[in-house]
């Protein structure tokens, strides 16, 4: 072989190995890439999932405790119709219902009705949100809880009895922490 041929034969080879070693790198940085996304996607995952739950168990907290206030207001008088000639407190006189409640009292629980309406307007978007980014257990208890949620704001439209509407208040604060803990569990879970 004369020296010219192995020149061509080193050069080659050289050219070769650097070939092959520009494939494994290239190859090597794609697969990082790749998995750095994955990660990144998701910790976004997480992040949006613990925004949207801390919305909910902060919405859920503001309307109970809004509610309650307001249920105050209600009267424990038994009788046969709570509100007589309407089955809404929304559609009763503005200036009250004689015997019943006066234009304050129902000022106080049509603003926190009203008020408690809007939330769970906002409460149907955190859900449908988080029936995409949760998991099925927390979609499904915060699902329960805003039912609990508009059974609270009912009892306060319908001008429940007091011990009507507390317990249905009260219900509140035990289909948040049910849906807290699905969150808790889910998020810990994703973090690992």
């Amino acid at each position: 072989m004369d020296q010219q041929t192995a020149q061509m034969l080193v050069a080659g080879g050289g050219f070769a190995a650097t070939l092959l070693g520009v494939v494994i790198t290239q190859s090597f940085n794609s697969r990082g890439e790749t998995r750095r996304r994955k990660h990144e996607a998701k910790s976004r995952w997480h992040e949006e999932n613990y925004r949207v739950c801390a919305a909910i168990v902060t919405k859920a907290t503001a309307v109970e405790r809004s509610l309650y206030s307001a249920a105050a207001m209600l009267d424990d008088n038994e009788r046969e119709q709570r509100m007589p000639g309407t089955k809404s407190i929304l559609l009763s006189p503005e200036e009250g219902i004689e015997g019943v409640f006066d234009r304050i009292t129902r000022e106080i629980i049509v603003e926190a009705v009203e008020d408690g309406f809007k939330v769970l307007d906002e409460m149907d978007d955190l859900t449908g949100e988080l029936a995409i980014i949760g998991s099925p257990e927390q979609a499904a208890t915060a699902r329960l809880l805003a039912d609990q949620m508009l059974d609270a704001v009912g009892s306060l439209e319908m001008f429940a009895h007091p011990s009507d509407a507390y317990g249905e208040i009260l219900a509140i604060r035990d289909a948040r922490e049910s849906f807290a803990e699905a969150a808790r569990d889910n998020l810990v879970a994703a973090a690992e």
